[in-house]
Formats: structure tokens, C-alpha cells, sequence
């Protein structure tokens, strides 16, 4: 399918009015991105097979036995920082495990239903990365509670890793904080951003009632 008959089916079929309403149904950060951005199959084979998908979820769901809800956190940012080696607080290894326990949840369900899933089941199949991460997974639970808290059980390297990481954020805070007050960051505390530039104090005026954005203390939140 050449661009412009795509842009043409595109509109015809009122496509970003169907994402947009398919993403209000997802039930997470990462769910609605990917709903907003679904592709408009140009191969029939791919349709039909994404078509079939859909009508197999839809089976499960309306079904005696549903599949989990897909609530889970968006955990992106966390895997780059660890993945970098930064140690995560504990209320981020909490939405880890999150993450993983759900996962785990699914591809057991999935096992469970094979026999009703063909297109779904590939869509499904990353998820036997789970099988790998069990350790992971144990580790967190043992160590962290629900709420985010460490439990009494968990390691004296992981409660020394994770109130080091407190203690610099706060003397990141601390910081912050004196440079906001001193003389000697003024001008350049009066650099405001004003419709994606950069202007001085002395080349703008400052309206009343500013936005929040503008406030030096909202910086430090």
C-alpha cells in the first residue's frame, strides 16, 4: 500500500479516533503509548492475523476464567538507571517485582489456555523470559514489602545501598537548595524558559500571578 492510499484508508476509517478510543482502555502508561501508536497493517496476511488475535483476547476476557488485568507500573526508567549500575530505592524495587510478578501471572495463564490461543500465543511468547528472572523476583519479595518498605529480613548490603542512595538525594536537595539562595546564581536563576526560549530578567517583563514553573522553590519538588 503506497503512502498516500494509506493516508487515504487512514482517514477514511477514522483511525486516530479508533486509537485514541482503544487507548482509553488501557490500563497503563506503557498500554496507552503503545494504543496511540499501532500501525495501519498495509500486508493482509498480518491483518488477519492481528484480527485473529483480537478475537482470541476478546474470547478470554469475556470468558469464565479472564485474563489478569494489565495494571502494572512503568518501570522504564528504572531499568536504564540499574542498568547503568545506580541502585534503586525501595519503593522502585517494589515496582519491579510488580512488574515481574504479573508477568509471571500471565505466561502461567497462558499455559493454562493454550489450547484456545494460536495468533495470541505469540504475542504472548517474550513473556518465557520469566522463567530467568524467578531469582530476581524472590530476591525483591524477600527483601521488600508491599507497601514499599524494607522487610527485617532483607540483606545489610541492600539496606546499606539503599540508604546511601537516600542520604545523596538529600544532600543533592541540600545543595540545591543553598544554590537557589546565593547571590552568586542570581542572573542565572533569572533565566526563564517563555515559549521554548530562553529570555533574561532584563529583556522580559514578569506577569502577575507567574506559573508555577517559574517559582525557585517549585524547582526543588
Amino acid at each position: 500500500m503506497n503512502t498516500s492510499l494509506s493516508d487515504h484508508a487512514m482517514e477514511v476509517l477514522e483511525w486516530a479516533r479508533v486509537l485514541e478510543f482503544l487507548a482509553q482502555h488501557a490500563q497503563s502508561v506503557m498500554g496507552v503509548a503503545q494504543c496511540r501508536s499501532l500501525a495501519l497493517s498495509s500486508d493482509l496476511a498480518d491483518a488477519c492475523l492481528r484480527q485473529q488475535a483480537t478475537t482470541e483476547m476478546v474470547s478470554l476476557l469475556e470468558g469464565s476464567d479472564p485474563m489478569p488485568a494489565l495494571t502494572f507500573p512503568d518501570i522504564r526508567e528504572q531499568l536504564i538507571r540499574s542498568g547503568k549500575g545506580g541502585a534503586l530505592e525501595a519503593v522502585e524495587l517494589r515496582d519491579c517485582a510488580v512488574v515481574l510478578a504479573l508477568m509471571a501471572e500471565v505466561e502461567r495463564y497462558a499455559e493454562a489456555h493454550q489450547g484456545k490461543l494460536q495468533a495470541l500465543a505469540q504475542v504472548l511468547e517474550p513473556l518465557s523470559v520469566t522463567k530467568t528472572l524467578k531469582g530476581v523476583l524472590k530476591a525483591i519479595e524477600g527483601a521488600i514489602q508491599s507497601d514499599g518498605s524494607m522487610k527485617d529480613t532483607a540483606s545489610p548490603e541492600l539496606r546499606r545501598l539503599t540508604h546511601q542512595a537516600q542520604g545523596l538525594k538529600q544532600e543533592m536537595r541540600q545543595q540545591l537548595e543553598q544554590m537557589l539562595h546565593s547571590k552568586r546564581y542570581e542572573d542565572v536563576l533569572d533565566v526563564y524558559m517563555r515559549h521554548g526560549e530562553f529570555l533574561g530578567s532584563s529583556t522580559m517583563c514578569r506577569p502577575a500571578g507567574p506559573p508555577s514553573f517559574w517559582s525557585r522553590e517549585s524547582w526543588l519538588n
